[in-house]
C-alpha cells in the first residue's frame, strides 16, 4: 500500500468565552435543647453578600497600575470580557484593600533600596484633586519605591528614609533635597549638566570656559567602562586636574548664567565623577526617569488623582510592579499572590 508522510501542521488559538466562578457560602444555626441558639461564621474574607476574590483583587490592582486602565474602562473590561458585574465604586473599595495588602512588601522594598550600595532618585509632579502634589522614586537594579507627597521638599526625603543612605551612592539631578539627603557619595546626573551647558554654550557662543567643561563631561563618560585598570587610572587622574583647573579659572563674569553655573560645579565637585571611582554607579540618574515616568502615562490616559489615599495606592501598587519587572516576575501572578496575604487592614 501507499504509506501517508505527514505535510504540515496548523494550530488555532482561542479563548473560550469567559465565566466567572462564583462560590455560595451558607450558614446554619441550631437552637439547643436550653433555649440557646447558635449560629455559624462565615469563612474569613467573606464578609458582604456579594465580595470579589484575590485574583479579581491582583488583576485591578495589574490594570490599575500596569495598563493605567481608567475606572470606567475598567468596569468595561469587567463587564464586556469578564462577565462580572462591578460599580466603579467597588473598584476603588478593592484597590483599598489590595493597596492595604500589599504594604508589607512596599515596605521590605524601602527597607532593601536603604542598604543598596547605589539608589537612584527622582522626582515629578502630579495633580490631585486640582493641586501639584509630587511622586518621589528612589529605586536599584532590582527595585523600585515610589512615594505620594504634598511637597518637594527634605522633609519628604526625612519621612522615607530618616537615616539617608548611608552605604550608598546617590545618584540624582542635583535637586537641593537629594544632595543634602546622607549619603556615602554622590552623583550627579551628567546628562542633565550636559544638556544644561548646551544651552549656555548657545547662550553664550565662542566662551571657551564652557566648552572646555563640555569636552570634560565627555571624556569622562568615554573612559568609564574601566577596561584596562593602568589606562583607566591615569585617564581619570586627568579627568580630575582638568577639573581642578576649570574650577580654578572661572568664566567671563559678563556671561551670568554660566558664572552660576561654575559656582554651582564648585559646590558639588565632588558629585560629579563618583562614577570613575565607585562600582556600578552610573553617570545619569536615566534609570530613575525611567521609574518616574510612567506616573506621567499614567496622568495622561486617566487623568488627575481624585484623592491622596489613591495617590498613594498607585505608588504603592506600581513600586511592586516595577520591582517585579525588574526580577523576571510575572506581574498577575504576583499580584494574585499578594492578594491572598492574610492581613489585618481598615479602609477609609
Amino acid at each position: 500500500g501507499v504509506s501517508a508522510s505527514k505535510e504540515q501542521i496548523r494550530q488555532k488559538i482561542d479563548i473560550p468565552p469567559i465565566k466567572a466562578i462564583i462560590t455560595e457560602y451558607q450558614t446554619f444555626s441550631k437552637t439547643c435543647q436550653c433555649g440557646c441558639k447558635t449560629t455559624a461564621d462565615f469563612p474569613k474574607g467573606v464578609n458582604s453578600p456579594v465580595s470579589y476574590g484575590e485574583n479579581i483583587e491582583g488583576i485591578i490592582g495589574y490594570f490599575h497600575a500596569r495598563q493605567y486602565l481608567p475606572f470606567a474602562r475598567m468596569q468595561e473590561v469587567f463587564n464586556d470580557v469578564f462577565n462580572i458585574t462591578i460599580s466603579q465604586g467597588g473598584i476603588h473599595y478593592v484597590l483599598n484593600r489590595f493597596a492595604d495588602k500589599l504594604t508589607p512588601v512596599y515596605n521590605i522594598i524601602k527597607q532593601r533600596i536603604e542598604n543598596s550600595m547605589v539608589v537612584g532618585a527622582d522626582e515629578t509632579g502630579v495633580k490631585v484633586n486640582g493641586e501639584k502634589h509630587w511622586y518621589w522614586a528612589w529605586q536599584t537594579e532590582r527595585l523600585t519605591f515610589i512615594a505620594h507627597s504634598e511637597n518637594r521638599k527634605q522633609e519628604t526625603v526625612k519621612v522615607h528614609f530618616p537615616n539617608g543612605f548611608p552605604n550608598s551612592t546617590l545618584v540624582h539631578d542635583g535637586w537641593k533635597p537629594q544632595i543634602n539627603t546622607p549619603a556615602k557619595n554622590h552623583q550627579t546626573c551628567l546628562a542633565h549638566l550636559q544638556r544644561h551647558l548646551n544651552y549656555l554654550n548657545k547662550l553664550y557662543p565662542n566662551n571657551n570656559w564652557g566648552n572646555q567643561f563640555s569636552e570634560l563631561l565627555s571624556k569622562s563618560l568615554k573612559i568609564s567602562d574601566k577596561l584596562e585598570i593602568d589606562k583607566f587610572a591615569s585617564k581619570r587622574d586627568m579627568i580630575i586636574n582638568t577639573l581642578e583647573k576649570l574650577l580654578g579659572k572661572p568664566p567671563n563674569p559678563k556671561h551670568k548664567e554660566l558664572v552660576t553655573f561654575h559656582k554651582r560645579m564648585c559646590r558639588e565637585k565632588d558629585h560629579l565623577f563618583s562614577f570613575l571611582f565607585v562600582k556600578n554607579v552610573p553617570p545619569d540618574n536615566n534609570a530613575s526617569e525611567r521609574a518616574i515616568r510612567n506616573v506621567k502615562v499614567k496622568q495622561k490616559i486617566s487623568g488627575q488623582f481624585k484623592k491622596a489615599r489613591t495617590a498613594q495606592n498607585f505608588a504603592k501598587i506600581r513600586s511592586v510592579i516595577d520591582t517585579c519587572v525588574k526580577n523576571g516576575t510575572n506581574v498577575v501572578q504576583a499580584m494574585s499572590l499578594i492578594a491572598k496575604f492574610e492581613f489585618n487592614f481598615e479602609t477609609d
